[in-house]
């Protein structure tokens, strides 16, 4: 259990006579409550018992299980099989406890509550998964099960031309499926994430056409972001509508890193010298299993968001709040100065010094601070750990990190780990 949560147990014991009864075990549910988990351990004094168990909220029932299972789960957008997603309303909740079976010495329950609480963190998911809703391998299910082994939080669900996938997403699982649609065109794609219709028809015979379509999903509340600008392996696949598309995003990294994924970072830093704030993230671009380095969050889009909710995790994108590692476990790299942080601008009167730190690094890899203007500076990590680097003066137009490692399968460095920048506000203070 992380600091993010809090956890109470209740003891109870039944009565032969109350057998066969609904009884319940009320408990406090407060605003800032993100998801109720609830986890039932039945002990019979002797012989056998059967405890069914459900949930009420504060307006009625939310879900029942019966003797089906013994953990659950209530949250805004995902929960139990059973029970209702949606809002969490503050105010007495209760366990129902259904005493089906009591021996005749009684039964005893302990009834484990844990209540997530709304609290910005760093979230794990890719952005860029498909399904059997178009040509994926995977059942929507399978897709959300592969992401939760490999740890992730959420997995934008971005098939090609069709929100089927949308209106069928599974709410009974642990990662947050996030709604989506890879625009497809035959001069390249781009990922409409988190709007259930972002469009209404996908057919576009011009650039006209194309970011007319691009805005209508941004108007209704999707990021839009360009994919794999410049895929080589596809001849339709690379975005030729014009780098100047009306989009909030860039997918720099696309599945395992390759030539040209770092055509699309050298693009993306030049595109942040000309002063443009397009947000760097990052997409598996899963179908199937058939290519062994194509996993669910390979690479890991980090964002550092209010709760795991769709609509928070979306403006978090927006900021910036967001760093791209090869794999869910790779290097973490946070930018702060101040109370600022990747993405953020920060004022001119804030003096404070810039502080990098790069978690989780290897011996041997190489950590890049990359700043608008200037020498970049390097150095080469000696042993794992973790690394913290302050930066005073002078300022630069903005500050981002990379970190490199050296690969024996592909007997090359590659990326393992990418920051969004850091803006500075520069002019004299007046």
């Amino acid at each position: 259990m992380g600091e993010d949560a809090k956890r109470t147990v209740i003891a109870r014991h039944f009565a032969k006579r109350q057998e066969k009864r609904i009884v319940e075990v009320p408990f406090l549910v407060a605003s800032d409550v993100e998801e109720v988990g609830v986890e039932l351990r039945v002990s019979p004094t002797q012989g056998h018992a059967t405890v069914d168990l459900g949930l009420r909220d504060v307006h009625g029932v939310r879900g029942w299980s019966g003797g089906a299972r013994q953990v659950v789960w209530v949250g805004e957008e995902t929960a139990s099989p059973g029970y209702v997603a949606g809002p969490l309303p503050a105010g007495e909740w209760a366990v129902l406890l259904g005493l089906y079976e009591v021996p005749d010495a009684g039964v005893s329950v302990e009834i484990a509550m844990e209540m997530r609480l709304k609290a910005p963190r760093w979230l794990r998911g890719d952005f860029h998964a498909h399904s059997i809703h178009s040509d994926g391998a995977f059942s929507l299910t399978e897709a959300l099960d592969k992401a939760e082994e490999q740890g992730l939080d959420f997995l934008a669900l971005t098939d090609h031309n069709t929100v089927s996938q949308n209106l069928n997403v599974p709410r009974d699982a642990r990662v947050l499926g996030i709604p989506g649609m890879e625009f497809t065109t035959y001069d390249g794609h781009a990922n409409f994430i988190g709007a259930v219709y972002p469009i209404d028809d996908f057919r576009a015979a011009s650039r006209e056409d194309v970011y007319r379509l691009m805005r209508t999903a941004a108007e209704r509340g999707a990021v839009v972001s360009l994919n794999h600008p410049f895929e080589s392996s596809c001849p339709s696949c690379a975005w030729r509508w014009g780098m100047e598309a009306p989009a909030d995003a860039v997918e720099v990294w696309n599945g395992p890193w390759r030539p040209d994924n770092e055509r699309a970072l050298r693009w993306w830093h030049q595109a942040l010298l000309s002063g443009r704030r397009l947000v760097a993230i990052g997409g598996s671009d899963v179908h199937n299993l058939e290519n062994p380095y194509v996993r669910h969050g390979h690479p890991c889009t980090w964002v550092y968001s209010p709760a795991r909710r769709t609509a928070d995790i979306l403006t978090a994108v927006r900021q910036g709040h967001v760093f791209i590692t090869a794999d869910p476990d790779g290097p973490r790299i946070e930018v702060e100065c101040g109370s600022y942080r990747m993405g953020d601008r920060v004022p001119r009167h804030v003096t404070d010094a810039t502080t990098i730190r790069v978690r989780e690094v290897e011996a041997g890899d190489e950590v890049r601070i990359i700043p608008g203007v200037g020498d970049v500076l390097r150095w080469r990590a000696q042993s794992p750990g973790e690394y913290v680097c302050e930066v005073q003066e002078p300022r630069p137009p903005f500050l981002r990190v990379e970190v490199w490692r050296w690969s024996p399968t592909f007997q090359t460095e590659v990326l393992v780990a990418l920051s969004n920048p850091l803006y500075f506000e520069l002019g004299d203070l007046a």
